[in-house]
């Protein structure tokens, strides 16, 4: 029962990154004076969530594994100062996996990776950190 509370934990997580992400952007393009359509809206969160999922397998999860190791899991500034910095390192690695190495396409949108990856790390760090804040494992720190 545990495991699929916890499977459920990480899809609430992730989907909080597929609207989180679109929601940055138009909020953005808000205040730039762009527009951002409603299509674009649900493609950038599709995409978002999908590679929130990604990120969360390969970057959040062992990062949240060495924050219970430290000891540190249960500080919520901690988490989210981490959470935003391994997502933002995440952003760009997922980038070079998403644009299959093509040089030239990832460093022209390296800055826009490294802030969705920031701002997915915070979203997720957050989330987590809400959705286990009653848990046992968090209260001796």
């Amino acid at each position: 029962m545990r495991l699929l509370v916890e499977t459920g934990r990480f899809f609430v997580t992730a989907l909080a990154v597929g609207f989180a992400i679109p929601f940055f952007y138009a909020m953005a393009s808000i205040v730039t004076g762009e527009h951002f359509s409603f299509e674009a809206f649900l493609a950038v969160g599709a995409i978002s969530f999908v590679l929130g999922l990604l990120g969360g397998v390969f970057f959040g999860l062992p990062t949240l594994w060495i924050l219970k190791r430290q000891g540190w899991a249960g500080n919520q500034k901690t988490v989210a100062i981490v959470g935003t910095l391994v997502g933002a390192v995440g952003g760009v690695l997922l980038s070079v996996a998403f644009w299959q190495g093509h040089a030239e396409i990832i460093l022209a949108g390296l800055w826009a990776w490294a802030l969705m990856g920031a701002v997915a790390g915070l979203v997720s760090a957050l989330v987590w950190f809400c959705l286990h804040v009653g848990d046992s494992e968090n209260q001796h720190v």
